[in-house]
């Protein structure tokens, strides 16, 4: 090994002392007890779905993007943290963000053929939930 490459390389020391920064300064939540549970089924529940829709009962292309997206959001709203100083704990907020989540991918469920209506982009044939 030459000087140089001797030189490019950090001490344990450093190293752990990176390490213990980048981990204090995480922006994933340590998941606990009910929130983790539902994290979980949330998730697994997702990945069913979106199985079933893709092999099974396709659905309207627009529908599935938005269940995909709720999905998503939901879960990354409950496992990442809105700024390095939040703590583990789920915000009010992030609960208050997810259930609008849940309230507009609701609508458009409920209102797809009203919005649609005149729409070139959901002229297309779709099996209702």
């Amino acid at each position: 090994m030459s000087p140089e490459e001797k030189e490019s390389f950090i001490s344990d020391e450093k190293a752990k002392e990176i390490e213990r920064q980048t981990e204090h300064s995480s922006t994933v939540r340590d998941l606990k007890g009910i929130v983790k549970i539902a994290f979980v089924v949330i998730a697994v529940v997702g990945a069913i779905l979106h199985l079933v829709i893709l092999n099974f009962y396709p659905i309207d292309p627009w529908l599935f993007r938005v269940i995909h997206l709720a999905f998503g959001a939901v879960l990354a709203l409950m496992l990442f943290k809105g700024s390095k100083k939040s703590t583990d704990k789920v915000s009010i907020v992030d609960w208050l963000l997810i259930a609008a989540i849940i309230f507009v991918t609701g609508y458009i469920y409920m209102n797809l053929t009203t919005l649609c209506s005149g729409s070139v982009l959901c002229q297309h044939q779709w099996i209702p939930l």
